[in-house]
């Protein structure tokens, strides 16, 4: 009980300071094009000036057309100013946790309720559970949960899951995550090669040093098994990320991160890509 009465508190004074993201560039979201590229927007913002830019990457990681502005078609639209989360809005699933249980809630396109599958929680689960991934029967989201000991951090799970029942749901550790109020810095799961995959960012902590490092983990369905791989490139906890991958199957990865680590600092897009 003190341990959820520390965190509350923790929560509560977070939320009064204000959460800022920083000036630059930020929020990504990686979309893979039929020609195998790959199409990173993100927001930008200045007081001289703010708005959309893109750019586009080849299939090996290169820049073919550098960062330029662009108009969307949909200036209303929410994912192209914040779409580090931009998977979640594409699937039909949601979650709602509560006291012993994960309660994902299958929906129609029109939003109509399909089917309910039940996931056991225990006491260390204790993050909304807001980026779900689909493909075909398979069912994915990332949650954060509480360690023994709060001095270890935060912990990042993956869930997944068939909607078929076919196989019993799954609940692995990718590790030690970053945390924005109590939201995991990670990605939506994305399906590629029969694994899942999320980008996260790290938190590394050597007596009172704190260093970050963006992470691409996968996970086995089947076996649950996870393999990770640590990107190159400034990281950050204040950070969004986004990852996709093309027809190959090959995967692009887009995060943000203050340049000089400072906070909220001055953003800049970092990207890396790689075939499983």
């Amino acid at each position: 009980m003190l341990r959820w009465i520390l965190l509350l508190f923790t929560m509560s004074t977070v939320l009064v300071r204000g959460h800022q993201d920083p000036r630059g560039e930020a929020h990504p979201r990686v979309t893979a094009n039929t020609d195998g590229t790959f199409t990173v927007t993100f927001r930008y913002f200045d007081p001289e000036r703010s708005g959309r830019m893109r750019m586009l990457l080849a299939a090996d990681g290169k820049e073919l057309v550098p960062r330029h502005w662009y108009k969307p078609k949909d200036d209303t639209s929410r994912e192209v100013w914040n779409p580090g989360r931009a998977g979640s809005g594409d699937v039909l699933e949601t979650v709602t946790p509560n006291e012993n249980r994960a309660q994902l809630i299958l929906r129609q396109p029109d939003g109509g309720a399909k089917g309910t599958i039940v996931l056991p929680l225990d006491s260390q689960d204790f993050t909304g559970f807001e980026d779900t991934a689909m493909e075909g029967n398979e069912v994915a989201f990332t949650s954060g949960g509480l360690r023994d000991d709060p001095e270890k951090g935060v912990d990042l799970r993956l869930w997944c899951c068939r909607r078929d029942g076919f196989q019993p749901g799954k609940k692995v550790s990718l590790g030690t995550v970053c945390t924005i109020y109590d939201f995991p810095t990670a990605s939506a799961p994305l399906w590629c090669a029969g694994r899942w995959w999320v980008a996260w960012v790290e938190e590394r902590r050597a007596g009172e040093k704190t260093t970050w490092t963006t992470v691409l983990s996968s996970v086995d369905p089947a076996t649950g098994n996870v393999e990770r791989r640590d990107l190159p490139g400034i990281s950050n906890w204040n950070s969004s990320l986004s990852l996709a991958a093309n027809a190959a199957g090959t995967i692009c990865v887009a995060w943000h991160a203050s340049v000089d680590g400072s906070y909220p600092g001055t953003g800049k897009i970092v990207t890396a890509v790689l075939t499983p």
